[in-house]
């Protein structure tokens, strides 16, 4: 049954869940040569003009804030809203109001989008059956269909042509810039895989049309995103078989070749890849990569030549006449917004955030060597008010094959795993990138295959990182430290528990406790397949001693779980395990689940619960010290 939500200091409750945070935008739009229209939520329109920058708030009924999704219409203030189950036209502006027809989505809609073309909008969904079964599982599982389907402004009955019939494993839409064309992966399973094995496929959006694949043997997929003349296209992929998960993805550049298709690489093997857009045209590639865990972005010339741009493009890329504007931000500052030519070339910055109230938080990037001398990245964030001898707590990330950017406002930002109110309580938060993390080549991502969670390895990583924070910052934290995270870092916050006795409490989420029982019971093989070994019996030695299941025993101290119960990756059923083999040896320990979340937290207030427990668990067991403050 829940319990009771603790309570937590009053100053510290407006740090807890979304809302309150720093300014972002997004559907970043040119409306005009010289006017540049953003959506900042929770409530704001933000506005540039001829550099000047000013802010609206908006209604509490406005449409912008309702849509689930908009898109918006480059040199024009129109724009289409999601709303539920309806697609609505309306303005990009602070009167918006919907405009009639309301256009029903079909049921079961599963991805939506839209374009706009000289004769208005174009919009392209997928969808997928009803389920008929009644609760009824029957496995294997069958063979599902989705279907594409297309509608348009321009359409007399304002409904919904079905052009064909696709995989039920069809998935990631993408609509070309005029409206023809659309692009989509299918995926090798149904089944959500941590490889996201799959294949790329084009699709005219004429009736009954069939669907060309573009490639063959793709390993992993990412995204994809057309040029403006609906032809070219742009993916993502790592052509890998043996380590999907593992071996970083390369971007392509397509375009049909007769009947087969010619994929040209445009980034070197071993690169992780953060976003790619075309500029205006097909002439220009915008791509911005992670060396590290410091984004770089450039304009890719058709010829081959490459313009390296002065600040990187972090998110909400608009493009208009001859001009280009992005956020950016980096480790010192928080997110900007950047006008530059379409070559490239900085014209000017406007500054976004008026509030002071997360001045005094930082993020520090610091290396170290492990004991094996591999090299090891870590980000150290704290309040610039933080005691020497605060408490440190160590974010075990998830994954493990993902990657970091070392930006300000990871302090700051209601994240998928938020520091601020950990910081504005006075604690430190170290985030080591042990091996296995994206970012620094294939050889450093598949450095904990066979290896996983062991102290030579990833575990080794984290513990040598905490003496680097401890020797670099001379920072008197003694035994005070903590650890959490969330699915592999769940995992690992349980298996630091076990094999170590640094850390004096945790909070596991949504994590594992046995790869094996994890993988039969979600139905994906690829994880332990690639991380741990073909899946055989009898199990190995090796594999049974990297799962936490026959260490729990060796848990002491207090251990929070939090899990969505709707969990189908790292089944819930792993938190109940450990949750009641620590409480049948009195171990303080509490197991949370809420109902309707999967592999995260989504909804708003479970956040703030989640937050609010978390916050409340370390204060319990492991107060955040206050004696004298060091400047790092």
């Amino acid at each position: 049954t829940m319990a009771a939500v603790p309570e937590v200091p009053s100053n510290l409750k407006r740090y807890l869940g979304p809302g309150h945070g720093l300014k972002h935008l997004s559907n970043t739009t040119w409306v005009s040569p010289t006017t540049l229209v953003a959506l900042c939520k929770p409530n704001q329109l933000c506005t540039v003009e001829d550099g000047t920058v000013s802010w609206c708030d908006l209604p509490e009924d406005s449409i912008l804030l309702a849509a689930s999704r908009l898109w918006t219409c480059p040199g024009s203030s129109k724009c289409v809203a999601q709303l539920g189950q309806e697609l609505v036209t309306t303005t990009f502006n602070a009167k918006a109001a919907a405009s009639l027809p309301r256009i029903a989505l079909p049921s079961n809609t599963s991805e939506v989008q839209v374009a706009f073309t000289d004769e208005g909008w174009v919009a392209a969904v997928l969808h997928k059956p009803e389920d008929t079964s009644e609760g009824i599982e029957v496995w294997p599982e069958q063979e599902t269909k989705a279907e594409l389907y297309l509608s348009s402004a321009s359409s007399t009955k304002q409904d919904w042509l079905r052009v064909t019939t696709l995989p039920g494993a069809a998935e990631r839409l993408c609509l070309a810039p005029t409206g023809a064309r659309v692009g989509y992966a299918v995926m090798k399973n149904i089944i959500p895989e941590e490889a996201e094995r799959g294949e790329w496929f084009v699709c005219d959006l004429v009736e009954g049309a069939q669907s060309e694949i573009i490639t063959f043997d793709a390993g992993r997929v990412g995204e994809m995103c057309f040029a403006q003349d609906g032809d070219n296209v742009l993916f993502t992929a790592n052509f890998e078989l043996d380590r999907p998960i593992t071996t970083h993805m390369r971007l392509y550049h397509g375009n049909p070749n007769g009947c087969l298709w010619k994929h040209t690489p445009l980034t070197d093997p071993g690169v992780h890849i953060q976003s790619f857009t075309y500029v205006a045209s097909s002439d220009a590639v915008a791509i911005t990569i992670l060396d590290g865990t410091v984004e770089k972005s450039m304009l890719r010339k058709a010829d081959g030549q490459l313009i390296q741009l002065k600040n990187p493009i972090c998110s909400s890329l608009a493009r208009g006449e001859g001009v280009l504007a992005y956020v950016t931000e980096d480790i010192a500052t928080y997110p900007e917004l950047v006008l530059a030519t379409d070559q490239g070339i900085f014209t000017s910055k406007v500054t976004l955030q008026d509030d002071a109230d997360f001045d005094d938080l930082q993020v520090l990037k610091l290396s170290w060597k492990a004991e094996d001398g591999t090299a090891i990245t870590g980000l150290l964030c704290a309040s610039k008010h933080a005691n020497a001898d605060a408490t440190l707590l160590v974010h075990a990330h998830g994954g493990p094959a993902v990657g970091f950017v070392e930006r300000r406002s990871i302090a700051a930002d209601n994240t998928r795993y938020p520091y601020r109110y950990l910081l504005k309580a006075g604690y430190r938060v170290l985030l080591p990138l042990f091996r296995g993390t994206l970012g620094f080549g294939d050889q450093f991502a598949q450095a904990n295959i066979r290896c996983q969670g062991n102290l030579d390895s990833d575990l080794g990583d984290i513990l040598s990182g905490i003496e680097a924070v401890r020797t670099q910052y001379k920072l008197k934290f003694e035994a005070n430290v903590g650890i959490f995270g969330g699915s592999y870092g769940g995992y690992m916050t349980l298996r630091a528990l076990a094999l170590s006795d640094v850390f004096k409490a945790g909070v596991a989420q949504y994590g594992f406790v046995h790869s094996r029982m994890m993988s039969l019971e979600g139905g994906d093989l690829t994880w332990e397949q690639e991380y741990i070994g073909d899946i055989r019996w009898p199990m190995t030695d090796a594999t049974i001693d990297s799962d936490n299941f026959h260490h729990l025993g060796k848990v002491t101290q207090p251990t929070l779980f939090l899990h969505g119960k709707n969990d189908d990756i790292c089944m819930p059923s792993a938190s109940y395990i450990a949750y009641r083999a620590l409480r049948l040896r009195g171990i303080p320990t509490q197991c949370v689940m809420y109902p309707g979340e999967g592999h995260g937290f989504d909804q708003p207030a479970h956040q703030r619960n989640r937050d609010t427990r978390l916050l409340a668990w370390f204060l319990q067991y492991l107060p955040a010290s206050a004696h004298r403050t060091v400047t790092l």
